[in-house]
């Protein structure tokens, strides 16, 4: 009714769908946004060719690329989280949290995000302002606690430090506050069906996304196996701890939702007949794998002094969620893959290889295969 009443344009599904397609090119140019500012930050040599293929990789990510076809939120999600994460990045710190309270209108779960940006600018923040903190703590350790407190009032103008650091986080807080005056008028975060969306604690939904990320950035598999076999060796008590560790969560916290049991238009449905079914035989076959895909993801951004906030908000978006929906995915995989700025040709080059494979292939399925229902008339597709 929107597109009909406003541009005058037929409220039909090709144009419903179209509305998708013209929203991931805005996509693409955030994500070439992102790319350059974080490498200017960084001080990573920036070559636009570069730049262009890793914006190129990501925003034809297959799950991400496939719902750009079809009217689901996925799209219009991703591009208010990825504006307020480049306007963060641009310092327009209202505006990027104006983006983030529009992207808790589409996907509520989103609000992870946004405490995600304002947490990580305050180490951000705090990072710059280390020789600072040394400063302090020598005063200190030297001259006692009251000289500490003067020269922190006068030398260091720690007020005017924390008023910048306050102004450009309050819009964030917010947000954040606004979501909470939600849940509490809400009586919770789900908006319709409660029973098909109730939380859980679903641990084994982080072993799902480790795995998720090596099949959509398999160059990690060249580049990492080898640290991680000699980071094994190297730490064989923690090594067999973790494997110990992982082995009981997926024992005790494996779960699958109704609608995975029973809707076959979704690939989980097929893969997670196949997990069963090689569970069942070897029930832990599958926990290298987890571990390897864990240890890869700590590998990308285990330099950063945001990676924590990243786990906890990664965490809040899937643990939470019984249903295995590789959508939830999708934002989660594009922060990470935002953050692997050095990669050599022949890294983006197997990724682009199996993006295109990827994708035609699922697009080929989706065009030719058909599903069907009794109670269904119309033919079903499958999906990721």
């Amino acid at each position: 009714m929107a597109l009909h009443t406003v541009f005058g344009i037929p409220c039909t599904v090709f144009f419903l769908r179209l509305t998708n397609i013209m929203i991931s090119y805005l996509n693409f140019c955030l994500i070439h946004n992102i790319f350059s500012c974080l490498c200017t930050s960084r001080k990573v040599p920036k070559k636009n060719s570069f730049v262009t293929w890793n914006t190129i990789n990501t925003a034809f990510f297959p799950v991400m690329y496939f719902f750009n076809f079809l009217y689901y939120t996925e799209s219009v999600s991703t591009l208010f989280v990825l504006a307020a994460y480049s306007c963060s990045l641009n310092k327009k710190y209202w505006l990027s949290a104006m983006f983030g309270f529009l992207s808790i209108t589409v996907r509520q779960t989103n609000v992870a995000w946004v405490g995600f940006l304002m947490v990580a600018h305050v180490i951000d923040y705090m990072a710059i302002d280390i020789p600072f903190v040394r400063r302090y703590l020598n005063i200190i350790l030297n001259q006692g606690l009251l000289k500490a407190v003067d020269y922190l009032v006068k030398k260091e103008k720690i007020y005017d430090r924390l008023e910048i650091l306050f102004s450009n986080i309050i819009g964030y807080f917010f947000v954040c506050l606004l979501f909470l005056v939600f849940l509490a008028w809400n009586r919770g975060i789900v908006v319709g069906d409660r029973t098909a969306h109730e939380p859980v604690i679903h641990l084994c939904q982080i072993f799902y996304f480790a795995v998720f990320v090596l099949v959509f950035k398999p160059s990690l598999f060249f580049s990492k196996i080898k640290c991680f076999i000699a980071a094994l060796k190297r730490n064989v008590f923690l090594s067999v701890l973790c494997l110990g560790v992982i082995s009981l969560i997926v024992h005790v916290n494996t779960m699958a939702h109704l609608y995975l049991l029973s809707d076959n238009r979704h690939y989980s449905f097929y893969l997670w007949r196949f997990y069963c079914a090689v569970s069942s035989k070897a029930p832990f076959v599958f926990v290298p794998l987890f571990m390897f895909g864990l240890y890869s993801i700590e590998s990308i951004i285990n330099f950063y002094p945001w990676k924590y906030a990243y786990y906890f908000s990664m965490g809040l978006l899937i643990i939470p969620q019984k249903l295995l929906d590789f959508r939830y995915y999708i934002l989660p995989f594009v922060f990470l893959r935002l953050q692997i700025l050095k990669d050599e040709w022949w890294q983006l080059a197997i990724e682009s290889l199996a993006i295109i494979v990827i994708n035609t292939v699922f697009l080929y399925i989706f065009v030719t295969k058909e599903i069907y229902w009794v109670d269904f008339k119309e033919p079903q597709r499958l999906i990721w």
